[in-house]
């Protein structure tokens, strides 16, 4: 009876059942035989030896004599192994390495077929050691054993990047070499059971048997070890590389070899897919003399290992390890990213195991039947926190009823946040969610019913947030939601309701409620096409908070003002679509009503900052943010324009000189310039089209050092293309075609050396190519 292949080691290519019948027809035929010796060539490389040997593929370490003389090792199929789909997972390793090109990925050179007609490729001959070896054998410290991990991390990013998912991490498959004579420089290899995430890496098409387990176990994620290939993304490779930390860190691996796979076929993989392995630092406590032996490989004492690994550390390889892949890290970039802020004592993006993780593990490990079962008990306890409150209220002691309160507050807030959150992207996780809402809302309800009969008002502003908690998770438009805008706006709806019966609330929390919940139901009306509906909304709340205008309440005051803000661009938005129907009157209409809201909302932060809080950063942003809305909407009906955004400029300059080392803030100052720069050109005036220029040119340019800055950013690299693309079009109209490509060229001049410098950051080399493609007329 033959069994699914479970291993892959350091040289060898897991096989498909009928991969290995195909091997062992070989076998029989005697095509040892046939194996290359030294001196023998594969295309133009001399043999000197081979190197190792897996279940398709030999590789031989050989030597090139031109066009360079150099060492490189060849893998070439092994004779009679040439089968279709042999052939075809052969080319996609070719492929996949080819792709991708990082100093932590061994290299391919070139591909080519002997005169027997077996594929070969030639790479990189990477001369080195895996790297847990590596590191003992230098007894690295935890230090110097982090910075060369983070290295891996980069390569494997690079791969995922490139739309490559490795499947097979191991200390086996990261060979470390030493570069330079000084710094050790890991190497991946053998993508031979690599996965292409968005291509097809070969002509060829690949059959993976069913039952086929790929990978090696003790590295293999959950949902490698279902062994259903359509679901396997990039997270499975960060959970490979959290055990290679563990191990790494630790000296130990999450589950002990020989244990692992004494275990029958089916029990392995529930281990893999349910058991939570031990801490790093509980594990070193488990291997007696061996834990002093694993500490002086890392120049440490089994005690100030353990320390270590307690206070923050291990919390790096647990994220990475979590059996739900939604709560790793959401790449290898992330795990690398944290292992150096680590390393330079910042906070790390990990955490321990609260409660609250573990009740998430619990609901992961039963869904289905469970699930309902689990909501009844917190159901259950909410009743019994509910229970406790009402009990003390009715003994009248205030002071442990306000504790009780307070613990309300927390198991709701938990309900609507962290509990929703760990359920919402399992499979079946929008149904859990539902139900999870669902049950909160029927706890919600009777506490509602206790509230509105004891009349207790912290208690209804409770519940009046909490419904309005559970229409943004349901269809709010503030918040990732469920795209259920009719129900939201039921809660709201209730909420309202709530609200209302309260009469004039002491809380200033709560009197801003209602119009916080009548914003809400405006954007659920624009989302829906019926501004005017919304406009009609925003005026009521505008009557609500109008009686308390000016009294003082600073929160209250800013709430007031942004409804101006908010018709504003109801009423600029709607300008645009008449304009692009050609309805120019009606736009103008708009357009003025859009100015006159503006003026109204800039008049009252104004106002604001001249009673005391002329200091507050906040306001005087949001004032300059006001003028560019003033001045946009004057500059577009003919009435000027160019003082607003030349006011706009100097108090965003103000800001960013007080906070020299926010981007934000440098950014809002690129944006004035170009902003004042096109209000100075729509002029039409000739004689200052240079002024508008000089503007432009400055403006741009501060955008792009702040997307050179932080490359990584969608933001700033968005922001890179708009502005350098609108930038070059607006001078090209203005007759200045020679600065546009100036600026252009100033452009590619500044971000070249960092897309050289990150070839993982793809998206940065779209935006580079995006400049490059620009074009401009000849002067």
């Amino acid at each position: 009876m033959r069994y699914p292949v479970l291993v892959a080691n350091s040289n060898d290519e897991n096989l498909s059942q009928g991969e290995a019948e195909t091997l062992d027809e070989l076998v029989v035929r005697g095509a040892d035989r046939l194996r290359l010796v030294p001196g023998d060539k594969i295309g133009a490389f001399k043999v000197i030896r081979e190197l190792g040997q897996g279940g398709f593929g030999a590789v031989y370490l050989c030597e090139q004599s031109e066009p360079v003389r150099r060492q490189v090792a060849i893998k070439i199929i092994k004779p009679g192994m040439d089968s279709e789909s042999i052939i075809a997972r052969f080319e996609a390793e070719q492929q996949a390495v080819a792709m991708m090109s990082h100093s932590s990925i061994a290299k391919v050179f070139e591909a080519g077929t002997t005169e027997e007609g077996r594929p070969y490729f030639v790479m990189e001959y990477v001369k080195g050691v895996p790297i847990n070896e590596y590191c003992d054998k230098n007894k690295l410290d935890t230090q110097a054993r982090l910075k060369l991990f983070a290295k891996v991390c980069d390569g494997v990013h690079h791969a995922h990047q490139k739309g490559i998912i490795h499947r097979d991490l191991k200390p086996g498959n990261i060979l470390v070499t030493i570069a330079d004579r000084r710094e050790p420089q890991p190497k991946i290899i053998d993508f031979g059971i690599a996965k292409a995430t968005n291509q097809q890496l070969t002509e060829k098409e690949i059959f993976t048997q069913v039952g086929q387990m790929i990978g090696t176990p003790e590295y293999m994620s959950p949902e490698q070890a279902e062994m259903s290939s359509e679901d396997i993304d990039t997270r499975t490779d960060v959970y490979s590389l959290g055990v290679v930390l563990y191990e790494l860190l630790s000296g130990r691996l999450p589950f002990e070899p020989t244990e692992l796979r004494s275990k029958g076929y089916a029990e392995i993989q529930r281990i893999i897919r349910e058991d939570d392995p031990p801490k790093p630092s509980t594990n070193l406590t488990t291997v007696g003399d061996a834990g002093s032996r694993i500490a002086e490989l890392r120049k440490t004492s089994i005690g100030t290992l353990s320390t270590l690994l307690r206070q923050e550390l291990e919390w790096i390889p647990l994220k990475a390890l979590r059996k739900d892949r939604t709560e790793r890290y959401a790449s290898a970039d992330s795990l690398g990213q944290d292992v150096r802020r680590y390393l330079i004592g910042e906070p790390l993006e990990a955490g321990p195991e609260t409660s609250m993780y573990r009740l998430k593990k619990l609901v992961r490990r039963n869904t289905g039947p469970f699930v309902a079962a689990a909501l009844v008990a917190l159901s259950l306890l909410g009743g019994v926190i509910a229970s406790s409150i009402f009990a003390v209220q009715a003994n009248t002691e205030r002071a442990r009823a306000e504790d009780r309160m307070q613990r309300l507050q927390s198991l709701v807030v938990e309900l609507s946040g962290p509990i929703n959150d760990s359920v919402k992207n399992l499979e079946g996780g929008m149904e859990v969610r539902k139900r999870m809402l669902s049950a909160g809302m029927q706890q919600l309800d009777l506490i509602r019913a206790e509230a509105e009969v004891g009349g207790d008002p912290e208690l209804l502003h409770t519940v009046g947030k909490t419904l309005v908690s559970f229409g943004d998770l349901i269809g709010g438009p503030r918040v990732a939601s469920g795209g259920d805008r009719d129900q939201a706006r039921k809660h709201y709806d209730e909420a309202l309701q709530i609200y209302a019966s309260m009469g004039d609330s002491p809380q200033e929390e709560a009197r801003l409620m209602i119009p916080s919940i009548l914003g809400r139901k405006a954007d659920l009306a624009v989302l829906d096409g019926e501004p005017e509906k919304a406009i009609e909304i925003i005026r009521e709340s505008q009557e609500l908070l109008r009686p308390a205008y000016g009294t003082g309440m600073i929160d209250h005051d800013r709430l007031y003002l942004a409804s101006f803000e908010r018709l504003g661009d109801i009423e600029t938005a709607t300008a645009v679509m008449f304009e692009r129907l050609g309805e120019n009157d009606a736009a103008r209409g708009n357009r003025q009503a859009a100015l006159e809201h503006a003026e109204a909302h800039q008049q009252g932060i104004e106002r604001l900052l001249q009673a005391g809080n002329a200091d507050d950063q906040k306001l005087r942003r949001d004032l300059a943010m006001t003028l560019w809305r003033t001045g946009r909407a004057r500059s577009i009906l003919g009435k000027g324009g160019e003082d607003d955004f030349v006011r706009a400029r100097a108090i965003l300059s103000e800001i960013s000189e007080a906070n020299p080392d926010d981007l934000r803030r440098r950014k809002d100052v690129g944006w004035a310039d170009v902003y004042l720069g096109q209000c100075i050109g729509e002029l039409r005036d000739s004689s200052r089209y240079p002024q508008s220029a000089e503007f432009y040119k400055n403006g741009a340019i501060e955008i792009v050092s702040i997307c050179v800055a932080e490359p990584d950013s969608e933001e700033y690299r968005k922001d890179l293309v708009k502005v350098v693309t609108g930038v070059c079009k607006a001078l090209v109209e203005l007759g200045m075609p020679l600065e546009a490509r100036n600026l252009r060229e100033d452009a590619l001049i500044a971000i070249q050396p960092v897309v050289e410098r990150k070839p993982e950051n793809l998206a940065l080399s779209k935006a580079f190519e995006a400049l490059r493609e620009i074009s401009i007329p000849d002067a």
